[in-house]
């Protein structure tokens, strides 16, 4: 693994030049290794870890054509206004974690700003998180 992480820093750091922050998606397949990734990241560089986990489609916003839809399951509209639009306004924000298992919200979880961000999870590279709102 630690390859794998002087690897990835490698090519975080010209990435951070000349920018306020960077934003990273840690995308792919279920148990790829995309949480243990971020974390070992998280634990080099200073930055926030977001996972995709914690928005996951209430109850109430399941319906069959939703989840036809590949990563339908993502609630895509909440994780927009509530985490890539303050980004992207380099401001520290909160957002509340969907827990299934309760099929309620946590407590909100504080967010300060920092100079990299990475978001884990399958989808987190989704085409519905490209909102030209964002550009």
């Amino acid at each position: 693994m630690e390859e794998i992480i002087q690897s990835v820093l490698r090519k975080i750091e010209p990435l951070k030049r000349g920018k306020p922050h960077l934003l990273i998606a840690i995308d792919g397949r279920c148990a790829a290794g995309k949480t243990t990734l971020a974390t070992c990241l998280q634990g080099v560089i200073l930055c926030n870890v977001i996972h995709m986990d914690h928005f996951f489609l209430r109850l109430e916003q399941r319906t069959s054509k939703r989840l036809k839809e590949p990563g339908g399951n993502v609630d895509y509209e909440r994780f927009l206004e509530e985490v890539l639009l303050p980004l992207r306004r380099n401001k520290d924000f909160a957002y509340r974690p969907y827990d299934c298992q309760k099929q309620a919200f946590a407590e909100a979880v504080s967010v300060p700003v920092n100079a990299v961000t990475i978001i884990e999870g399958s989808y987190s590279c989704h085409p519905a998180l490209r909102d030209e709102r964002l550009l």
